[in-house]
């Protein structure tokens, strides 16, 4: 699955588990290495690609002290992230990489052969896992197989009807290994859930249950056997790769393929569920959680902010990006907040007066929810109420906290040219005020930003940037509101 991917962006990718053989790549590259406490030597620089249950008895001082070691680590359950950060694994050098279905895997037909079970299950035993086999053995005929790997594994899996996947700990994370294994194998699978991002990833491809509902699991299994005759791979072919875009994110981040081949191979086939986007990080877990606590945080969806060692860099590709994919969709009005934004207890009631304004009218670029610079060209162009907001029309603004375009400013914005290293002109920000003229803004401003997160662009606390900025540009708006009244 990794060498299949990084093929495709011309990276050649050789897969060894031979200790010498391993050794001797090492020499000349940074290797991925999969389960690396196995090893008995690691090369000085290597990537960890961590795969393992928190409750596992491999999270140990040890295995911590390798993570940290690591040049960079990739983890598979997003949950996992807060855990590593807490334990003393660094935000730059940690990446979310979740195991999800790619296309390549579903080249093989379903299997549909004379299956002497109903269900195989594979893995470790314990007693959570007993328990539930044996409830299941009462209504379905069940294999079950341990210490068993490779050919002779696979022969046994088709030997059955169904796979399925018990969690082996109360609280896990998703066995995405073993699911994308089956798969690819071309069988049916039913697991439990695990209530986290991860399950969304297969909810095309896998039959979910609820963890501990025994009955539901049971209830699960014999509708899909029933309509197992009816299983085919369309939308298993169909599915976008997010582990892909994960991947090739890192391999952007580092400057290993340049963002016009990102760009040429997600934005034509990106998921776009609405108009209403947070740009986040998925590594930086404290202003995402701080976001979600937020009632209006529910109405948006997460864009998984790019990163790169230049900070303003990836945030400006992350806006690119964005800008290029909705520039394409139908929508009249495109919503982006960043994931430090705060909602006041009114905003959703200045927001609909906002929406309809906006809606209506075509006498603006992009609507920005707070300012926090004045440029010292700053013109008011034109100043109104509208059922009590009171906008401003302006010709520069900087502000990205919330901002809402309109289709004719995604198109100019969507040009931004990254090779400009010019961090005094040519951020996202400076970039959109330089290159439009009409700016909508309301007196309040209509959200504030959370001054005690970490700027991920900056490496500061927001109140140390942004905090006195923001104040003192709201109180220069209306300065000027008044002196033109």
């Amino acid at each position: 699955m990794l060498k299949d991917s990084l093929y495709k962006v011309g990276l050649a990718c050789e897969v060894t588990s031979n200790e010498e053989e391993f050794a001797s790549i090492s020499k000349n590259t940074i290797p991925i290495v999969l389960a690396p406490q196995i090893f008995k030597k690691l090369p000085t620089q290597f990537i960890a690609f961590q795969l393992e249950q928190k409750e596992s008895s491999w999270f140990n001082s040890e295995y911590f002290d390798l993570l940290k070691n690591a040049t960079f680590v990739f983890e598979f359950a997003e949950n996992n992230l807060n855990y590593l950060l807490e334990r003393g694994i660094s935000f730059s050098r940690l990446y979310y990489l979740p195991i999800t279905p790619s296309n390549f895997l579903f080249s093989k037909s379903i299997h549909q052969v004379s299956c002497k079970y109903d269900l195989v299950f594979y893995g470790c035993l314990n007693e959570r896992r007993k328990k539930i086999l044996e409830e299941l053995k009462k209504h379905f005929s069940v294999l079950v197989v341990t210490d068993c790997f490779g050919e002779d594994l696979h022969k046994k899996l088709y030997s059955a009807k169904l796979v399925i996947n018990i969690h082996y700990y109360p609280n896990a994370e998703l066995e995405s290994t073993r699911l994308i294994e089956a798969l690819g194998l071309g069988l049916s699978v039913v697991s439990e859930d695990t209530q986290s991002k991860e399950d969304l990833f297969f909810k095309d491809v896998v039959t979910f249950a609820k963890k501990d509902d025994i009955g539901d699991l049971i209830t699960k299994i014999k509708e899909s056997l029933k309509n197992k005759d009816s299983t085919n791979s369309e939308s298993l072919v169909s599915q976008f790769s997010w582990f892909e875009f994960y991947l090739f994110r890192f391999l952007l981040s580092q400057d290993i393929i340049d963002f016009q081949c990102f760009m040429d191979k997600f934005i034509s086939n990106f998921p776009v569920e609405n108009n209403k986007i947070c740009l986040s990080l998925p590594e930086s877990v404290e202003r995402r959680q701080n976001f979600l606590r937020q009632p209006e945080g529910q109405s948006y969806s997460f864009f998984p902010g790019l990163r790169h060692s230049l900070g303003w860099v990836g945030c400006g590709m992350s806006y690119k990006f964005m800008y290029s994919l909705y520039k394409h969709q139908p929508y009249k009005l495109l919503h982006i907040c960043e994931d430090d934004v705060v909602f006041a207890s009114d905003f959703q009631v200045r927001l609909n007066i906002i929406e309809r304004y906006l809606s209506n009218n075509n006498n603006w670029q992009v609507y920005c929810g707070l300012i926090s610079d004045v440029n010292k060209s700053l013109k008011l162009k034109s100043h109104f109420l509208i059922d009590g907001e009171e906008l401003l029309l302006l010709n520069h603004a900087v502000g990205l906290v919330y901002t809402i375009y309109s289709p004719k400013a995604l198109d100019l914005l969507s040009r931004w040219d990254i090779s400009q290293l010019d961090v005094q002109k040519n951020t996202i920000d400076r970039y959109m005020e330089s290159n439009l003229s009409d700016f909508l803004v309301s007196i309040p401003f209509l959200v504030e930003q959370d001054p005690d997160l970490t700027s991920t662009l900056w490496k500061q606390e927001n109140s140390k940037i942004y905090s006195e900025a923001i104040q003192s540009a709201e109180k220069e708006l209306k300065g000027l509101v008044h002196s033109n009244v």
